[in-house]
């Protein structure tokens, strides 16, 4: 496989990254009696941008896809998701962060498949969760704001900063 990234950061306050992952797997079985080869091309991609909007607080969007692939014993169907976040400080120290966030903003973080064989097929979708709105309140006492870093939790197929 081959892997691209890139990062943009303008003096405006604006950041974007982004990679892309292009790969091919070969599944064989080994046996000579048995049809559970597989031979695929997939992309995975995650797009992320972050603006800062000075007394408006900073917006951050992440979107995120990943392609159809074949199985052994069928296929799975592409997904595709997009997370939205909002934060800003607040108090005249501003020692006070709002932040409000909506997790898979159109609900489409559904991983859909089909499953096959010689004498059945199925075919199903699995949802972890459902789309999520979140609002944290976070105020610091005695201590600045810590940029940076992945405060928002990371797993398969989400992340991100909020």
């Amino acid at each position: 496989g081959v892997e691209v990234n890139g990062s943009l950061t303008t003096v405006d306050g604006l950041r974007v990254n982004g990679n892309i992952n292009f790969l091919r797997s070969i599944t064989t079985s080994g046996r000579a009696d048995s049809n559970l080869d597989a031979d695929t091309y997939a992309v995975t991609s995650r797009l992320m941008a972050r603006a800062s909007m000075k007394q408006q607080g900073d917006l951050q969007v992440s979107v995120n896809y990943r392609s159809g692939r074949q199985t052994p014993q069928g296929k799975r169907k592409s997904i595709t998701s997009i997370d939205v976040g909002w934060s800003r400080d607040f108090l005249p120290k501003k020692n006070l962060t709002l932040t409000l966030s909506v997790r898979d903003l159109l609900n489409d973080r559904v991983r859909r498949y089909e499953t096959f064989g010689e004498d059945f097929y199925t075919q199903g979708e699995f949802q972890w969760r459902i789309r999520t709105f979140t609002m944290a309140a976070n105020y610091r006492i005695n201590q600045k704001k810590q940029r940076g870093g992945n405060r928002g939790g990371g797993g398969d197929f989400e992340g991100g900063e909020f």
